[in-house]
């Protein structure tokens, strides 16, 4: 075997190591997705005839799978305790951790003093108005709405 052939085999071996790395890449983002919050927006609600406007909210909680919730209340409570609209079982949500106010031509959540407080896009907010597509996590559950 000569110098050549070492060469050869050595550019083959790098050709398989690198398709190894793009597929441990591509398995990597897909855990991130999956585990760090990313999750796609919500379809936009139908049009419903009613009084108040529709929000869909796209819920991943640890451990669970994803779920859609559609609401058509004033306000919606979100945290631990039954009579909340969005009910989490996240050890980090606090019992009543944030209300979202719905208006025709507004949506808005509010942070209710919790323990870890209440992120929008990345930023940790008290009040803050959203649009669709905008990603809410509290605690470790990630929601994302649709309007």
């Amino acid at each position: 075997m000569g110098f050549r052939d070492d060469g050869d085999a050595m550019l083959a071996r790098i050709a398989a190591l690198e398709r190894e790395l793009a597929a441990t890449r591509a398995e990597f983002d897909e855990y991130k997705a999956r585990y760090e919050g990313k999750v796609d927006a919500p379809p936009q609600p139908e049009n419903v005839e009613s009084d108040a406007r529709q929000v869909v909210f796209r819920i991943r909680e640890p451990g669970a799978e994803i779920r859609d919730q559609r609401l058509a209340q004033d306000v919606i409570k979100i945290g631990k305790l039954s009579s909340s609209h969005i009910r989490l079982s996240d050890d980090k949500v606090s019992r009543m951790h944030a209300v979202i106010e719905v208006t025709h031509d507004a949506v808005h959540i509010i942070d209710l003093g919790s323990t870890d407080g209440t992120i929008v896009n990345g930023k940790k907010v008290n009040k803050k108005s959203l649009k669709h597509g905008d990603q809410i996590r509290v605690g470790d559950t990630v929601i994302v709405i649709g309007m």
